[in-house]
């Protein structure tokens, strides 16, 4: 014990001593200090003996594996914590689009392309790994056409926002799937993707798309099967020692979600091959082989233009 609280101890100060801090920059490359090839699989072989060692060692009994928490926070305070989480997804969402269209189109002095990459996209899939599926509390998209089925239920008692089509089940999540592809492409290859002005119609674009899934289908509907946002950030939850039962909250192990059941489609393996395919990718660019690879393609290009 007294060796453990001692080693403790030189962590806190250490990370507390103060030191030079390495920023991150856009676009900025790094050579790894060993071949790409060790890098590559040290990497694979830790991620198959991480799923290897949850197999083996995470004990299952009646459906749960390890101790869980469980907590049901009520009373007005909750409701209106819900409530602000809701509205300042809505209000960041109007932001955004108004910065893209009506604020300086420079990347580094508008706000669109960092909430959209950095903290929308990267930021919140961060979230909703240390506390679970949050995005599906504050749903800009969800959000605003719940008011709006509220607000046409006042107007027309009884009545209901939407066409009210059944979803087709041969459909799964496949729509999902190939907007997820769309924006993959957006972020990877899109020259348009720093540019606040095309970023903002993109994002006008979903939404109106979005929107008009929840109005031919119904809301929950188009949520489970057409709004990749949150089919994404629900896998990511799995990952998270907090998850979000009926009205309440529920500790865990880490990464305990990915043992439950839920329904396999060919659809949603498609989709998770396709996130797992677009990190990969992702890191990739920054390799200095594909720095040879886009040099030689550039190359091969100019000679077959002469």
């Amino acid at each position: 014990m007294l060796a453990k609280l001692i080693a403790g101890l030189c962590c806190l100060l250490g990370s507390a001593w103060p030191s030079t801090a390495a920023a991150h920059g856009f676009g900025q490359r790094y050579d790894l200090p060993i071949p790409l090839s060790f890098y590559i699989w040290s990497a694979g072989a830790t991620v198959a003996l991480s799923f290897i060692g949850f197999a083996m060692f995470l004990p299952r009994q009646h459906g749960r594996v390890g101790p869980e928490i469980e907590w049901r926070p009520k009373g007005p305070l909750v409701g209106a914590i819900v409530l602000s989480a809701r509205a300042l997804t809505v209000g960041m969402l109007l932001l955004i689009v108004v910065a893209g269209f009506f604020g300086n189109q420079d990347p580094i002095r508008n706000i669109a392309p960092v909430m959209i990459w950095i903290v929308g996209w990267v930021g919140l899939g961060v979230v909703c790994l240390l506390l679970g599926d949050v995005w599906a509390l504050a749903n800009p998209w969800n959000t605003g056409f719940a008011v709006a089925e509220s607000s046409y239920r006042k107007m027309r008692t009884g009545a209901t926002l939407g066409l009210g089509r059944p979803y087709l089940e041969w459909l799964g999540v496949w729509p999902a799937f190939l907007l997820f592809v769309v924006f993959a492409w957006m972020e990877l290859v899109w020259s348009g993707r720093n540019i606040p002005a095309q970023l903002a119609t993109a994002l006008l674009a979903y939404s109106g798309l979005t929107w008009l899934g929840m109005f031919v289908f119904g809301r929950q509907a188009w949520l489970g099967h057409g709004e990749f946002f949150g089919l994404v950030f629900g896998i990511f939850a799995r990952f998270a020692p907090l998850t979000r039962p009926a009205e309440g909250i529920r500790a865990r192990p880490p990464a305990v979600g990915l043992l439950e059941d839920h329904p396999l489609t060919i659809s949603m393996v498609a989709l998770v091959i396709a996130l797992l395919a677009t990190v990969t990718f992702d890191g990739f660019l920054e390799t200095p082989l594909w720095a040879r690879v886009d040099l030689a393609v550039l190359d091969w290009a100019s000679d077959s233009s002469i």
